[in-house]
Formats: structure tokens, sequence, C-alpha cells
């Protein structure tokens, strides 16, 4: 058991104006305890998902330790898991009540650990995929597991009943290109209308095309549209939302030419299976694209772009983007998308040329960094009724995109958001006329108490329930009142916060 320091907080910090946000709790968790790689997992008012890993097996088994603790953070239920170290966590993922792990062997054995939330009961549902398959996206939506794969012969979704556990394979197939020539970008399910929408992707011969595929719940395919066709600019992504019965609008962003990078957004609307004019915008053209950016970059692309129009061109700044789905309400289509890069490191590595050891140089991926993230509007005409860009700069950078920020559930009337930028929580809120209505910003990593230095670290947060974020993450911290050799801690920390 890892000892736990739990800390009530009742400390406010008064932020702009009359605004407050509260560290309403906090517990730590010592590193280095025979336990590591935390995933924490909030599941609402029924409280928050610890998972954690046995360092080292014993008896050729590895052990999983699961801990429910309430929304005050206290400890309520504990539960271990033991699985043949022949299997490895491939992906875990949840529903509002339910807590899934895929633990898969090199044969293709799987076997999905579920486990109830909150009476943290545990079953295990076995199976077998073939052994060259990838799974590389996960969702879990009513009473079914969708899995995005991709195979040496094939590429399909896998939907898993969870009640009955049958696994249906759902083959993925794109008319004139071969395997190798098309990919399955993303893909959604809509729960309500329970259907599966797949985004396909193919390249040849330096061209492209996006299409969209929707499935009923027997795996039948229902419509295959190709909407890029008859226009210059490369669909890169794909968020759909539905409007009415065969009626659905799409956003995402796009790029030119064989480029991989965005350089806008679009907006379409498919109706009957038939595609609308698409609405594209170049980030330039976005009155608020630039504004994070400093005045002297600022002015150095305005120029820029003032030369290329001259010559009857257009600028282009590329970005990557990872987009959100699409907010509907009172007739207006809100996008939002988090920009990023990738980034890379100089690594020094030694080798043996002609028996002599020679030291060399290599670059090596390090992360992708974000850097601002957007939201814009369109009416269902495809129209920009306005766009807003917030900076944001998280204080670790992923392996693979990810969304870090964290959208409200309650959408009513404002679009309300949290995430982390420069070692401070951020949370905005935005009206439906693109209006900030309050902004406000809190030194996340603080532990409430006064003697205490965080001397280094990072955090990540999500929503939890109704006025509550939660945020977690590692910290080094020192403590100026102890002696010298309880001074300092490294320690694994979960917060709650009140806004």
């Amino acid at each position: 058991m890892k000892k736990i320091l739990f800390i009530v907080l009742l400390a406010a910090f008064v932020l702009q104006g009359s605004a407050q946000i509260t560290l309403e709790e906090r517990i730590e968790f010592e590193i280095r305890d025979g336990y590591g790689d935390e995933n924490i997992v909030p599941f609402g008012n029924l409280g928050v998902l610890v998972m954690t890993k046995r360092d080292k097996a014993e008896n050729q088994q590895d052990l999983w330790r699961f801990q429910l603790y309430d929304t005050t953070l206290k400890l309520i239920e504990e539960e271990n898991f033991e699985l043949h170290v022949s299997f490895y966590l491939d992906e875990y993922f949840h529903s509002d009540d339910k807590f899934y792990c895929l633990f898969r062997k090199k044969s293709g054995s799987y076997s999905i650990l579920e486990i109830d939330i909150p009476s943290m009961k545990m079953r295990s549902i076995e199976g077998e995929f073939d052994r060259s398959d990838w799974i590389t996206d996960i969702a879990v939506v009513g009473n079914s597991v969708y899995m995005m794969a991709e195979g040496r012969r094939e590429k399909m979704i896998y939907k898993l009943d969870l009640e009955s556990e049958a696994l249906k394979k759902i083959v993925i197939e794109l008319d004139d290109f071969k395997l190798k020539q098309y990919n399955i970008q993303n893909f959604q399910v809509l729960e309500e209308a329970d259907e599966l929408f797949v985004f396909v992707l193919g390249a040849k011969r330096k061209e492209t095309e996006m299409h969209v595929m929707r499935f009923n719940s027997d795996g039948e395919r229902t419509l295959n549209t190709r909407i890029d066709r008859n226009i210059d600019n490369n669909l890169l992504d794909v968020t759909i939302t539905k409007v009415e019965d065969d009626k659905y609008a799409f956003t995402g962003t796009y790029g030119v030419g064989t480029s991989k990078a965005s350089q806008g957004i679009y907006f379409g609307i498919l109706k009957n299976g038939v595609r609308s004019d698409i609405s594209f915008y170049n980030f330039l053209d976005l009155e608020n694209f630039l504004n994070y950016l400093p005045d002297r970059r600022v002015e150095k692309l305005k120029k820029k772009q003032d030369r290329k129009a001259s010559r009857g061109k257009e600028l282009a700044i590329s970005y990557n983007i990872e987009t959100h789905p699409i907010i509907y309400k009172n007739g207006k289509y809100v996008f939002l998308g988090e920009a990023y890069y990738a980034t890379y490191r100089t690594e020094t590595y030694t080798t043996t040329v002609n028996g002599q050891t020679v030291t060399r140089t290599r670059q090596v991926f390090d992360g992708y960094q974000y850097t601002h993230a957007m939201l814009a509007a369109f009416n269902e005409e495809g129209d920009l009724l306005w766009d807003n860009i917030f900076e944001m700069w998280p204080s670790y950078k992923p392996m693979r995109p990810i969304k870090f920020i964290s959208v409200a559930e309650d959408l009513e009337t404002q679009i309300s958001m949290v995430f982390s930028s420069y070692g401070s929580i951020i949370t905005m809120a935005f009206d439906y006329e693109g209006e900030t209505l309050n902004e406000r910003n809190w030194e996340w990593i603080e532990t409430g108490d006064e003697s205490e230095e965080v001397k280094r670290g990072f955090s990540t947060n999500q929503y939890w329930y109704d006025r509550y974020f939660i945020n977690y993450g590692q910290a080094k911290i020192k403590d100026n009142d102890k002696g010298f050799l309880q001074k300092k801690r490294k320690v694994y920390f979960i917060s709650k916060i009140g806004y």
C-alpha cells in the first residue's frame, strides 16, 4: 500500500475580479513504493479511479491495483487483478459507470477487464484477434465497444457486444484503392441514432479522397459518399453531428497538396447523402487567429501575406489541429481545435566503424508541443460568424495527439472549459456570440501549505462533476519547516478544484 497524505484545504485563491477558484481537497502518493504506471479516471459524482501496476511480477503474474476514491478523495474500495506476464496492457477506456482494460498477447488473444463503478465488481471477457491486428482507437458506447484496427490483409472496426460478449468485425474497404492506399482516419458513434460513422482517406497518384461511411447497428453499410469531390483542398480530418433525420453537419481541418499539416478549417452539410458546398477558411482569414503571437511576429506575417497577395497568391500557415466534436446550439455549429507541432531532440550515441568507436548524433521525436486553441462558429450556410483564439502551453508533451481541453457538460448557455498552461490551470467561458464571459488563472501545483515550495512538476486536468475539476500529476516539493532529511519529497498527487 502506498502511504497517503490526505490534506483538507480551505484556502481560496482570489483571481481576476471577484472570481474564486478553490483547492478543495488533495491527496499525495509516495513514489517508488513498489507500484507505478499511475492512471487516473474520474467518474463524475461516483468518484475517481486510480489504477497502478506492481513494479515486479511474482510467479509470472502481473498485478494491477484499482482504488476507488469518493468525491472527497477518501479511499472507499480497492481491488486487485492478476494476469500472466504474457499479456500486456494495450489500451484502457471507460463509459459513465464502467472501466475497461484491453490486455493482449502477441498471439492475438485478448482479455478485456470490466470494472463496475462504484461496486468495483470485476469480470473478464476473453477472445481472439488476428495476431497482426493493431488496435489504434477505442470507444465504448452504450453496451458496445468499438475498436479501430489495422491488419496485414484488411482494415476494420471491431464491435464487441458487452452483453453477449460476441465480437463482430466490420471490414472497411474503399473501392478502386489497394489496402496500402487508404487509411481509416477516425470514427464516431452517434449513440442516440445508433449509427457508426467511419472516415476513410484514400491517396494515390498524389490525389486524395475523403469518404464518409455510415453503418447501422448490425454492421451493414448504409452510406458511402465522397465529401471532397470537385474541390481543390484536401480534407485531413472530419467530425460530424446529427441535426435531424438524414441531415448531418461536418467540420474539420484541410491542407493543400500532399501536406498533412492543416492550413485552415472547413464546414459543410450532408443531407440525404448529398453534400452541400463546403466553406473553407484559411487560418489567416480568421479575425483573431494571430492574437496569441507576439506583435513583431504578427507584423512579419502580415507583410509576407501582403507580398503573396500582390502576386495573386495566398499565404498559408501550417498547423496540426486536434479537433473536438461539434457543439450545436441555437442554429450555430461551434468548432473547437487545439494546435500543436512535433518536437525533436538531439541524441548522442556511439557506434563502431572499422574497429573504431565513433560518437554520432541523431534527431529523436520528443513529443507534441501544444501552443494555442481556437473556437469558431458557423451557421448552416457555412458562414463564419465569429472566431476566438487563446494560448495554451501544457507542461508536458504527449507522444501522440490528445485533447488537453476539457469541456463542461452543461452547454445550455455557454461553453465552459479548463486546461493547463505554463504551470497554471486556466478556466474560460464563452457565450454563443463568441464573447468571453470569464477567464481565470490558478497556480495548480501549489500544495496549500505556505511552508512548502514546489520545485518542478507536471499535471493534467479533466472536468469531474458539477462545478469541480480534477487535477493530477507529479511534483517535487520542498518543505522549508522540516529537517534536512525530510525537507524534500517527490509525490504523485490528485487535487479537487472548485470554481
